[in-house]
This record gives structure tokens, C-alpha cells and sequence, in this order.
């Protein structure tokens, strides 16, 4: 393998490697670990204080809504700001019941972890769907890049994998031999 293959090899295992480990462990950190924040169940009540809906567009007609907000809750005797939605789920069906609430002034009540108040989160139910789609696809890139990467050490070892020649019934011969048969027959002739 040449310096320059090796080189795109590296770059771009090392690109799998780093977006399948980023989707992990970004669902990891925002999901996840933000259900076990909230896992005691502890709300606030918040008062919204923005509520948009928008799209974001996909190209090719395709595209996806989400629901943005902005709220505030006391704790105590301090004040928080927040801005997540949901740990798992899409936000665009958010848009309608928040938006009701903050025409009407009413309060809504957010699950927020004790320990450290200022993470706060409208929605916390658990959803099943983005962890059947989002960890096996982001250990899918990871594993690639790995894989990758174990080719490109293995071919610095020396230890690739050898290329085997194509299977040639007995008695016939194989492209090279007849290649070398031709190029023998010209030298003599």
C-alpha cells in the first residue's frame, strides 16, 4: 500500500471512528443521562416564555419541525432558564399544547434534576425508537472506522492479508500463465 493510500485509509477510518463515537456518545450525554438526572421525578413549575415552530429544511423536498422555547423556573430562591423539549422524542407535536399555555399564561411543569437545578426538561418519558436506530447505527460507523484503522496497522505490520489468485480447475491454465506463455512464445519467436 502506498504513503498516500495509507494516508486516506487513516483519514478516513479516523473520520467513521469519530462520528460513530460522536452519535453515541452525544445520545448518550443528552438522552440518557438526562433521563437518569431526572429520574426522581422532581418537577418545577416554569412559565414559558418563547415558543416558535420551525422547519428546517432537508433539500430535495424533504425536511423535519422541531418545537424551540425558552422558560423560567425558580428553584429555591434562584432563577433558572431552560430550553429542552425532550430527552427522546421529535418536538414538532410540542408546538400546539405550549403554545396554548403561553398565550394563556398558564404554568407548565418541567422535571429538573435536584442536584443540579439548572438542567430542566419539559418532557422525560423514555422512547425506545431512537435507541434501536441511534446506537446500532453509530457503533456501525465506530466498528468501520476500527476496522479501518486494524487494516491500516495490520498492512504497517506486514501482516496483511495476502492476495489469493483466482481458483483454476486442474489442467488448465490461469490469466498469468497464459500471459507468460504468450510473452515466452514472442521472446523466442
Amino acid at each position: 500500500m502506498s504513503p498516500v493510500n495509507r494516508v486516506v485509509v487513516f483519514i478516513v477510518g479516523a473520520a467513521f471512528l469519530a462520528m460513530g463515537l460522536g452519535l453515541f456518545v452525544g445520545f448518550i450525554k443528552e438522552s440518557l443521562y438526562g433521563y437518569w438526572r431526572t429520574r426522581t421525578g422532581v418537577t418545577a413549575e416554569a412559565r414559558l416564555v418563547f415558543v416558535e415552530w420551525r422547519y428546517h429544511s432537508g433539500g430535495k423536498g424533504g425536511g423535519s419541525a422541531s418545537t424551540e422555547v425558552s422558560y423560567g423556573y425558580q428553584v429555591g430562591d434562584k432563577w433558572f432558564t431552560g430550553s429542552r423539549v425532550s430527552l427522546f422524542k421529535t418536538t414538532e407535536h410540542y408546538y400546539r399544547p405550549l403554545k396554548r399555555a403561553m398565550d394563556e399564561s398558564r404554568p407548565i411543569r418541567v422535571f429538573i434534576d435536584p442536584a443540579h437545578p439548572q438542567f430542566a426538561v419539559i418532557d422525560r418519558d423514555f422512547a425506545l425508537f431512537p435507541l434501536v436506530i441511534a446506537v446500532p447505527f453509530s457503533l456501525a460507523f465506530a466498528g468501520a472506522g476500527l476496522f479501518l484503522e486494524w487494516c491500516l496497522w495490520m498492512n504497517l505490520q506486514g501482516k496483511a492479508i495476502p492476495h489469493k489468485p483466482p481458483y483454476v480447475p486442474p489442467g488448465r491454465m490461469s490469466r498469468a500463465e497464459r500471459r507468460r506463455a504468450a510473452a515466452a512464445g514472442r521472446q523466442k519467436g
